[in-house]
């Protein structure tokens, strides 16, 4: 810790390095020392209705006296961080007190709210995009906008659209709430602006977590010092207590990035490893939403999961008048996805065996060579294409990822993809070596009818 409020990574001489203990003594003012969020100048929220929206009013729900009380301190809080303001608006939408580990997060339900408003596309990035600017980097550090949303202001006109109503009374935002579906794109559009020429060469965000990324601490600490001083004239701050500044390696969003390559975090390694067998549709779809996030790091993910995949079919949600999903048969009849119970044989057994033990004991994915030439493996069978994209390097390449003479770069295993596709895919890095050329081989007719290319 440096003055018992930076966390920062050590040298080979067992200190902080002091290019970034300067620049963070520098820079106090861009972190939220006393834990009251910023408030960002020259760019604020608006919330713009459809022509033909028809927003009401809607009820508060009832609370247990402890819901209450948490009501109670969530409300006191943002009073005084100058967050909400009391209303006077024609419409209300009710609040939320939803418990994550063991406290109790203050929501409003805004599902109405943004049926009618109209869509902001400002895009987020994409996770290979974000990884693919790590490639090759050394030193990161992170930063976490404190209570990020809340730092930007709601344009006065439209600050009526965000009230909410509950025991205390009618309320409504002065700055953006969380649950406003053009929140992420708002906010990502900012953290751009203050990124600035530093985006996508020496730092990436993602929303409100920003990620800078060198190869030497001189450049570290110029892109730490130009991101803290953007920060700071927009009026944002960090939390000092979510930040870490030079270190070799970090997690972010799910996934362990260093010098080495891209590896499954550890903590989510473990969560894999310990998930019990999923009895309902509901505790299906959530285990293999956590397997296919990292379908990346596990060969033949499609074929793999194809007995688990296969109870899924005769199921869909579609989107109902109130903005909500229902889940309903393929004749149209809507089911509660924890009602229906999951039949489960020795095949879908194996399946989730088979996945859990590849995800909690994967490889670290290469960050790929440019100088070296790449080379495409694809692979299908009558459930599955896969497509994985190598690089050769020496058997003694002095790297810990190289456990043999090849080295995976991203793999990824998409459900029936056609070749075409995967050569898409990987464009963006096939582009790059000229020596690159397809070659394609029919193997032998398998016992199962299909052929192998």
């Amino acid at each position: 810790m440096v003055d018992d409020q930076f966390r920062v990574g050590v040298t080979g001489g067992g200190g902080a390095p002091q290019e970034i203990v300067n620049v963070l003594r520098a820079h106090r003012d861009a972190f939220a020392l006393d834990g009251r969020p910023g408030r960002v100048v020259g760019q604020e929220m608006s919330i713009e209705l459809k022509h033909d929206a028809d927003v009401r009013p809607v009820p508060p729900r009832r609370a247990s006296p402890e819901k209450r009380r948490a009501m109670d301190a969530a409300i006191d809080q943002l009073l005084d961080w100058d967050i909400i303001e009391p209303s006077s608006s024609p419409v209300s939408f009710p609040v939320l007190m939803v418990k994550q580990y063991d406290k109790w997060r203050f929501c409003v339900d805004y599902r109405h709210l943004n049926i009618a408003t109209v869509s902001d596309r400002y895009p987020l990035p994409t996770i290979d995009s974000i990884f693919n600017t790590l490639l090759g980097k050394r030193i990161f550090s992170s930063l976490d906008a404190i209570r990020g949303y809340h730092q930007m202001p709601v344009r006065e006109g439209d600050r009526w659209k965000t009230a909410f109503t509950c025991h205390r009374g009618l309320y409504q935002y002065k700055t953006v709430p969380f649950g406003l579906k053009n929140a992420p794109a708002v906010f990502q559009r900012l953290m751009d602006r203050i990124l600035g020429d530093l985006r996508w060469r020496h730092a990436v965000v993602y929303i409100d977590d920003v990620v800078i990324a060198s190869h030497t601490m001189a450049e570290h600490a110029a892109a730490l010092d130009a991101l803290l001083r953007n920060a700071t004239s927009a009026g944002l701050r960090f939390s000092p207590a979510k930040c870490t500044f030079a270190v070799p390696s970090l997690v972010l969003l799910g996934r362990k990035v260093s010098g080495a390559g891209v590896a499954v975090w550890e903590d989510r390694a473990k969560a894999v490893r310990d998930l019990p067998r999923p009895s309902t549709l509901r505790e299906l779809y959530n285990a293999l939403g956590l397997f296919g996030y990292y379908r990346a790091f596990v060969p033949r993910f499609a074929d793999l999961a194809a007995p688990l995949s296969k109870l899924t079919r005769g199921w869909r949600y579609e989107a109902a008048v109130d903005g909500r999903y229902r889940l309903v048969n393929t004749d149209g009849h809507p089911a509660s996805a924890d009602k229906v119970l999951m039949p489960w044989a020795e095949e879908q057994q194996k399946s989730f065996d088979a996945l859990k033990a590849a995800i909690a004991s994967p490889p670290t994915l290469a960050h790929p060579d440019p100088s070296r030439p790449y080379v495409l493996y694809v692979d299908a069978c009558k459930d599955a294409f896969a497509a994985i994209l190598h690089q050769v390097f020496p058997t003694t390449a002095s790297t810990p990822a190289a456990s043999s003479d090849t080295i995976s770069a991203f793999p990824v295993s998409v459900h029936l993809l056609p070749p075409r596709v995967a050569k898409e895919r990987w464009i963006a890095w096939i582009r790059m070596d000229r020596h690159f050329a397809g070659i394609y081989r029919r193997l032998s007719e398998t016992a199962d009818g299909a052929d192998d290319e």
